[in-house]
Order: structure tokens, then sequence, then C-alpha cells
């Protein structure tokens, strides 16, 4: 089978050098034939492959809210060093091909959404399964991310890279509540802030009424930092944004600091 002997030769190799290795059992014909994920090698699509060189992409300035999925996706399965530009959307086709980047989300360019007719059959095809099957684009798109996209190298989890964050994240912790114990002392109010919240944060992962409640007990009764009325208006000022946890953490932190 084509390009079988070679992997199976390369992975014995690797193996005798003490190397974790191994080969696709069939070649990619076997592979094919088990309907496995593959992407197609495209020749109108040329992302830099020199180390610690970053591509550079190009879209539309509106809607932010395209600014966060995206560049997310490109940052992830394509190019973790990317950079990103916005201009206006009658601009970004000829911007990009000024500065030699990678125009994308909008029409006619390969990396856009596949959701729509007027987009063609030629892009990219975000979601797998039920959002897959759900467009006629996704079954002709060069690059359909979806449940069964294998996760490249560098978003694999590794326990080197799990330590530094680690790490880091406990010392600008420390730092902070450092800075608070030296400007409050450690039974002043900011310290006592300091460690209230970060229980806070330990207690629970996005069950945000469960923990504002929390943060209620805690503000009002436990520490008395705000009146039931006080309390009653951070609570009433978060309900009014996307995120009342941190409204309400920040209201607390304001009126009771």
């Amino acid at each position: 089978m084509h390009g079988f002997e070679i992997s199976k030769n390369a992975a014995a190799a690797f193996a005798t050098s003490g190397l974790d290795a191994g080969y696709l059992d069939g070649g990619i014909d076997a592979w094919r034939a088990a309907c496995g994920p593959t992407i197609r090698k495209l020749s109108d699509v040329k992302i830099p492959s020199v180390v610690n060189s970053p591509s550079v992409w190009v879209t539309r300035a509106w809607p932010k809210i395209d600014r966060i999925a995206y560049p997310w996706l490109i940052g992830r399965f394509i190019d973790p060093l990317a950079e990103f530009v916005y201009v206006p959307a009658d601009s970004v086709l000829s911007h990009a091909a000024k500065i030699g980047a990678i125009a994308y989300d909008v029409p006619k360019v390969t990396f856009t959404h596949a959701v729509s007719g007027k987009y063609g059959p030629k892009y990219l095809a975000l979601g797998g399964g039920h959002a897959a099957k759900s467009t006629s684009q996704a079954t002709n798109a060069y690059f359909i991310i979806g449940d069964e996209t294998l996760t490249p190298p560098h978003a694999l989890f590794r326990w080197q890279r799990f330590a530094i964050y680690t790490a880091i994240r406990l010392l600008l912790w420390r730092g902070a509540m450092a800075l608070l114990f030296a400007l409050s002392g450690m039974e002043g109010t900011l310290a006592k802030m300091g460690a209230f919240f970060t229980k806070a944060t330990l207690l629970t992962f996005c069950e945000t009424y469960a923990l504002i409640t929390y943060v209620y007990q805690g503000a009002m009764e436990n520490y008395q930092w705000l009146t039931a009325a006080q309390m009653i208006d951070g609570l009433a000022l978060g309900e009014t944004t996307p995120g009342p946890l941190i409204m309400v953490a920040a209201f607390v932190g304001f009126a009771g600091g």
C-alpha cells in the first residue's frame, strides 16, 4: 500500500532508538476506508511553516463577536503564533493582498463560514456531527472542524506546561495576597476579601447563582462589608450584565473595601 512500508520502517527506526512510535495498520488507504478524518493539501493556502514566524490574518472589524471564535480556531488548529488585523469589510481582500496576509471570514475566501449558500462550498465548516450534516457546504469543505478532528500537537495536554502555568498562577496569587497584606495587614478588610474570594473561586466552577449566594452570605452576614440594601443593589447590578458574578464580586470589593 502507498506509504505503508515507509511508515512501518520509520516507526521501527524510532523504536530502535528508544522512542515510542507506531504506524497505521493498513496505511492511509485503510484509514480512508474506515472514514478517518483527513485534511487535503491546498495550493492556494500558504501558511508559514518557519518556526517563530507567525502568519498574519485579515478580516472585517465588525462584528466584534467574531474576533473571539475565529482567532481561537486558527490559533488552536492552524498557527498558534498567528497575528490578526481588523479593517473595514470592503478593504479586507485588498489589505490582505497588500501585506501578504490571509483574508478570512469574508465571502469568496478559503477560510470562512460554510452555513450560507452565497459563501459557496469551498470554505471552512465549523462544528461536527449534527452541525456538519445540516449544511451541504460541510461535505465539500476543505476543512471541517468537528468532534472527530485530530488535536494538533501544540494543543495537546502536557504535564510540563500544566506545571508551568500552575506555578505562574500561584506566584501571581501569592504576589497579590502579599500586596493586600502589606496594605491592610493580616486582619485588614482587603486581606480578608482576598482570602474570601480565593475560597469562593475554588468552591465551584461556573455555577454563578450558587456562588452568588455564597458571596451574599459572606459579604453581608459573616463579614458585614455591606448592608442588606447595598447587597440588593449589587445583585440588581449584576443581573443587568451577561456576567453577574463578576459584577457582584467587583461591587462587593468596591463598596466594602
